[in-house]
């Protein structure tokens, strides 16, 4: 029995001439006074057992009566009020010491008790690569501590994964983006189950859509006006096929237009300014929504709303045109202030829309753009906003006539943003014209989003 004690003993345990203490193993490593290892035989597959260390383990009180000096800098215990590693650290300069805390990353408590206020924005498009996809899960959550989450699922082949760290207390937002794909996604509507939400660990079915671009149609939607001839097609309000906006709707029907969007059709729908419940039902499917020049009757508080609401939840792009205080309702809605004006030579600066009126991404530009556009008629207006950048003015630079606050997103179907025209030059008949409203529709049917 003694014999076997002892063998046992020294397997375990191997002092050699250097210091180095090894248990369970007899080479421990040359760099290290004290190796614990999970496995005898080194070259095992498989540990010998699955175990941990254990250190010793106190209260902050049992803890505080070591009372270490400098001699224990390092002194190293579990405490087990706070759930942390405990390390002396010794201060020479000042001759004091303080214990520091080792937790790790805490993980973060937050309340969440309905599966209706989660919200997904956008679609997944499966031509696009899952880097170029712009669709996000967003849960509403109430933190109550600090710390880190994580959630994910899979959904249709598709990854989608949160992570990070709540720093402040409050409501928040916990996005989940598609982070990896594990299959090959199909088109249709699949539900993301998404397990154990809050400290209740709720689960909850969240609707995504998957959509192919390629086989699918882009909705612009034509808010009509009266104010000139400005619409894209007939129907929609005032119109002229010789016009500006008449040979954008025209070409928004070329097959050049149709491989620049990526789609199988362009659909335009003709939308009254004054008809809420349309143009709300209209939005739902809408990637670009495009105003004609208008009467001050051609709008109401509930249009303006709700054209506003799509816009600021990043559902499309917004073309917009006016020069007079009266057409200004929807522009100033998105944050675009308009004051009267005068009739000018445009100077188009296409360099702060390298872009969009340069070279584009993904496709070539259907026309060279213009240095210069005329002013339409007898009025302009002068555009002013906080966000965007100028790339329409008067020659001396003074006066702002076009304007656009887009973003610039990697892949096609995107992008989201407004083109304010401080001037109905829907209603030119000239080339230039013509061939400044083609790039800036070819940009808008290419980057923005299908519904």
């Amino acid at each position: 029995m003694m014999k076997k004690q002892l063998i046992t003993t020294f397997s375990l345990l191997s002092v050699l001439t250097f210091g180095q203490v090894g248990i369970n193993t007899v080479t421990p490593n040359s760099k290290a006074g004290l190796h614990v290892s999970e496995r005898i035989n080194p070259a095992s597959a498989s540990p010998d057992k699955l175990n941990g260390l254990l250190v010793q383990r106190y209260t902050t009180s049992e803890r505080d009566q070591i009372n270490p000096g400098s001699t224990e800098n390092g002194l190293t215990i579990y405490n087990k009020q706070t759930n942390c590693y405990n390390v002396w650290n010794w201060n020479t300069s000042l001759s004091t010491g303080a214990w520091a805390q080792f937790c790790g990353e805490k993980e973060g408590s937050v309340i969440f008790t309905d599966c209706n206020t989660i919200k997904v924005v956008g679609v997944y498009n499966i031509d696009e690569p899952v880097t170029n996809q712009n669709v996000h899960i967003d849960i509403p959550v109430r933190v109550t501590a600090l710390g880190s989450y994580n959630y994910s699922t899979t959904v249709n082949g598709v990854n989608f994964v949160a992570q990070g760290t709540f720093t402040t207390i409050g409501q928040q937002t916990v996005s989940l983006y598609p982070y990896s794909v594990s299959g090959t996604p199909a088109t249709g509507t699949y539900n993301a189950t998404i397990t154990s939400i809050g400290d209740s660990g709720v689960t909850c079915n969240v609707p995504v859509n998957f959509i192919s671009r390629t086989t699918s149609v882009l909705k612009i939607v034509n808010i009509t006006g009266t104010n000139y001839s400005t619409g894209l097609i007939s129907g929609c309000g005032s119109y002229s096929s010789g016009n500006a906006a008449g040979k954008t709707g025209t070409w928004l029907t070329s097959p050049q237009a149709q491989a620049i969007a990526g789609v199988a059709s362009i659909q335009i729908k003709c939308v009254s300014p004054t008809n809420i419940a349309d143009l709300s039902d209209e939005l739902k499917t809408a990637s670009i929504v495009y105003l004609n020049g208008r009467t001050s009757a051609e709008s109401n508080s509930g249009t303006i709303a709700v054209l506003n609401d799509w816009y600021k939840a990043g559902k499309g792009i917004v073309i917009d045109q006016g020069d007079e205080l009266s057409e200004t309702q929807f522009a100033q809605g998105l944050g675009f202030y308009i004051e009267a004006g005068a009739t000018s030579t445009i100077s188009i600066t296409a360099s702060v829309l390298p872009h969009v009126l340069v070279s584009p991404d993904g496709y070539t530009l259907p026309a060279v753009t213009p240095a210069t556009i005329a002013t339409q008629g007898a009025n302009a207006a002068y555009v002013t906003s906080t966000n965007g950048v100028i790339f329409g003015a008067s020659s001396d630079g003074k006066r702002r006539y076009l304007y656009a606050d887009i973003t610039n997103n990697p892949g096609i179907g995107n992008d989201r943003g407004a083109f304010i025209f401080g001037d109905k030059s829907g209603a030119n008949t000239d080339t230039n014209t013509s061939d400044l409203w083609k790039n800036i529709f070819a940009w808008a049917i290419h980057n923005a989003p299908i519904h």
